[in-house]
């Protein structure tokens, strides 16, 4: 862009004398300065683009972990029935059942947790 101005400059508005000079390299200069404000604002805006895009990861993730909350705490729930039911029963092949499903269910919410965290960062030995 600035070589077409300079072009621009030097072909079409030759200078005849000093001030013609002076507004040409005035011209030149801000076209100049008004293009590096021009590169800094792009850099800007797609840093916020960049920063907006990680603000709805973010988001998402946290709603994602509020269905996982969710989902424990509905499979808490029905355990707790379970369990007061079969308690209130006194039947013992209800209590036998509740402690299978139990076990199995723990370890069910145990895999997806285990598998869902991230892996602690190895710490770096002292230099």
């Amino acid at each position: 862009m600035f070589e077409r101005i300079r072009q621009w400059l030097e072909g079409v508005m030759a200078p005849k004398n000093d001030l013609e000079d002076l507004i040409g390299i005035g011209f030149l200069l801000t076209w100049q300065q008004l293009d590096r404000i021009e590169r800094k604002i792009d850099n800007i805006i797609q840093q916020e683009a960049e920063q907006v895009a990680d603000l709805t990861q973010i988001q998402n993730d946290v709603a994602a972990n509020g269905d996982v909350v969710q989902s424990a705490v509905t499979l808490l729930q029905g355990l707790k029935a379970q369990l007061d039911e079969a308690i209130a029963s006194n039947d013992p092949a209800a209590l036998a059942e509740l402690s299978a499903a139990l076990e199995q269910q723990t370890q069910s919410l145990a895999d997806a947790v285990t598998a869902n965290t991230p892996a602690a960062p190895t710490p770096e030995p002292p230099a």
